[in-house]
């Protein structure tokens, strides 16, 4: 079980392999934590996380008083109603270079830096290593906007041969629907540039002539 504020997630396989009475039991005390209490709670609740556990895979939702319950992929999510309203979803704000930037939501910082490669540093990992990626600053041909993943978004990363939409990737990489709604994303123009996980975009990324490098360090889950 994790918790971030009065969110719980719990490990669908892990209710599946408990006995009865303890997944249920465990499945109470999540409830109690997000809500703070059992009132309007009663079997038919629990035995509905219940079921929606069961399945190996699968996704849905529901509700019990005071609670929103979905199930992705192999996680089923407990929050307060509320939470996943359009109104404090998205976000869109102009990215200045450089600078910092705290991604609403449980979304982490993301920072942003111009390095400038020397000659004697491009055979370095100074920006390519697993922790930054980097854009090539001459091929950004405007200002960078940072927002949220839309639905309809596409673009094409580093190593693949054709764009694709941010939602096959994120179907690929197994990411539960709750992570999705504030997914960074960096747009240059109506192009995008960069997202998170997925990296830099064919066309834009860093490379052997690059001279300056927008460096992209996503410390997703910290504060500013």
């Amino acid at each position: 079980m994790r918790e971030a504020g009065r969110t719980v997630i719990l490990r669908a396989e892990a209710l599946r392999c408990l006995p009865v009475a303890a997944a249920r039991r465990m499945v109470r005390h999540a409830m109690a934590r997000v809500r703070g209490d059992l009132r309007g709670i009663d079997f038919r609740h629990i035995a509905a996380v219940m079921q929606m556990a069961a399945a190996a895979e699968g996704h849905g939702r529901l509700q019990a008083p005071g609670l929103d319950i979905y199930r992705s992929f192999d996680w089923v999510r407990l929050a307060r109603p509320g939470n996943d309203t359009l109104a404090n979803r998205n976000y869109q704000f102009a990215a200045t270079v450089p600078g910092s930037f705290e991604i609403p939501g449980p979304g982490g910082v993301l920072r942003l830096e111009l390095i400038e490669i020397k000659e004697t540093s491009k055979t370095s990992d100074c920006v390519y290593n697993s922790e930054l990626d980097g854009l090539d600053w001459e091929r950004v041909s405007g200002v960078l906007e940072l927002r949220n993943w839309r639905p309809g978004d596409r673009y094409q990363p580093v190593g693949r041969s054709a764009g694709e939409k941010i939602k096959t990737l994120f179907q690929e990489a197994r990411i539960p629907l709750w992570e999705r709604r504030y997914w960074p994303v960096l747009t240059d123009g109506s192009s995008i540039v960069w997202a998170r996980r997925f990296g830099p975009a064919q066309g834009y990324a860093v490379h052997a002539g690059t001279r300056v490098a927008l460096a992209i360090r996503d410390a997703a889950g910290e504060a500013a």
